[in-house]
Formats: C-alpha cells, sequence, structure tokens
C-alpha cells in the first residue's frame, strides 16, 4: 500500500483527481492540503511514501518545494501547462502529469511510484527471486526462469522462459538489484543476461539455449564476461 498524499490549491478541481486516486487499491490517501507548508508536519512524522503535488501552490513553485526538504518522499507533479516538466525530472520527479489527467495517466505515474518503492521494500537480492510491479500487482520471478533482460529508454524487457514483461526501470538499476546472484552479468549497455541459458560464443555474440534471439557483447563488457566464465580472451 503506497500511503499518499495530495498537495492541490484548486478544491473545486480536484475532486476527479481524489475521487481516481481513492479507486485505486494501491494507494492509502491519508491527507489532502492547500499548501506545501501544510504537507510539511505529515512529511515530518515519517509516514508518506508518495507526494501528489500540483506545480503551482499559493506559498511554494512545486518544484522549489521538493529542493527545500531533506528527506522528501517520492515526488508526481501535476500542472495545467508542460513548462516545467524538464525541472521536474531534474529534480528526480517519478512523473509529471498534464490536466486533464486521464485515469490510465495517473495509474501510469502511480505504477512508476510504486516500482521504485518496492526497490527499497523488498531488496530481491536477498532471495531467489526478482520482484516486479504489473499494475496493481507484485510478480515474483525466479532467476532460473530468466534469459535476458533488454533496456528500451527508460524501460526494460525482461524475458522469461514463458513470457515478456515490460517494466519502467533502468538497466543499471536492475543491475545493481541482480549483483548478489552470480547467474546474471552485463555484457552489453542495452542486455543482462543469465549465465545458465548460454548455449555457446561465437564471433562476440551469444546463442541462447531454446531461443532464436542473438545477444551482443560490447567491447567494455568481454573482460568481466571472459573473467566470469574462467576464460582467457
Amino acid at each position: 500500500m503506497i500511503r499518499c498524499i495530495l498537495i492541490a490549491n484548486k478544491r473545486a478541481k480536484r475532486q476527479e483527481l481524489i475521487k481516481n486516486l481513492r479507486s485505486l487499491p494501491q494507494i492509502s490517501l491519508v491527507a489532502i492540503v492547500d499548501t506545501a507548508m501544510a504537507a510539511v508536519a505529515r512529511f515530518e512524522t515519517g509516514t508518506i511514501d508518495l507526494a501528489i503535488c500540483e506545480m503551482v501552490l499559493p506559498d511554494f513553485i512545486g518544484i522549489d518545494f521538493l529542493k527545500s526538504l531533506n528527506n522528501p518522499p517520492l515526488f508526481i507533479f501535476f500542472s495545467d501547462k508542460p513548462d516545467y516538466a524538464a525541472d521536474a525530472f531534474a529534480c528526480n520527479a517519478v512523473d509529471y502529469l498534464v490536466k486533464p489527467i486521464s485515469f490510465q495517466r495517473l495509474l501510469q505515474a502511480i505504477d512508476k511510484a510504486n516500482m521504485l518503492l518496492q526497490q527499497h521494500r523488498l531488496p530481491s537480492q536477498e532471495y531467489n527471486f526478482l520482484v516486479i510491479q504489473q499494475a496493481s500487482s507484485q510478480i515474483f520471478i525466479p532467476y532460473e526462469e530468466i534469459y535476458y533482460i533488454e533496456s528500451d529508454r527508460d524501460y526494460i524487457h525482461l524475458i522469461t522462459l514463458d513470457r515478456e514483461y515490460c517494466i519502467w526501470h533502468t538497466l543499471s538499476a536492475m543491475e545493481e538489484r541482480l549483483a548478489a546472484c552470480k547467474a546474471f552479468i552485463r555484457v552489453h549497455k542495452s542486455f543482462i543476461i543469465n549465465l545458465n541459458f548460454i548455449r555457446y560464443i561465437k564471433f562476440w555474440k551469444i546463442h541462447l539455449k531454446l531461443r532464436s534471439e542473438i545477444i551482443p557483447i560490447g567491447p567494455n563488457y568481454r573482460a568481466a564476461l571472459w573473467d566470469r566464465l574462467g576464460l582467457r580472451q
């Protein structure tokens, strides 16, 4: 459950957003406030996971408010205009929503926040499975079922024995999550593979068991791969 606070100053125009947030089973809307300073007291209790914050508030611009906090929760900003979007993402905002906010767009932003929170709450490298977020569910994927992981900008494709998952994540963050499991290694700027599924390597390309995909080995990753495999270049 994500403990969420809504910070919005236009009471007459926020009812639809409140309604949609309350309809999401993964959201616990613990507070609704009009100003940044009213939100600070809630933050100090340490019980807020996510702030959904209007960009222009009576007492602060949302970005400046986020910068002023010592230990902020995750932030999703929303506004009538996209003007502040670049600055919001530069401050590590989870997402930036432009009104009118559709339910699907809101859900996408919440899923991003949930994924980031799960990284902290469920450090899956301590177990024999990886936990990923799909809509309102947490999916537990055993390591031995993962063939490889491919980067696609802000998303990754996780290929398993029987299906493919597309999740909002960076490959570097996933590499860190899998660091304790020695079966996985990054072999290219865009690929992490499970060593157990290598069929053979030829001309710096990895051929996988039971799959037709061929995974390239990047020049900067060859030495680490050869060392992991106990081979000489």
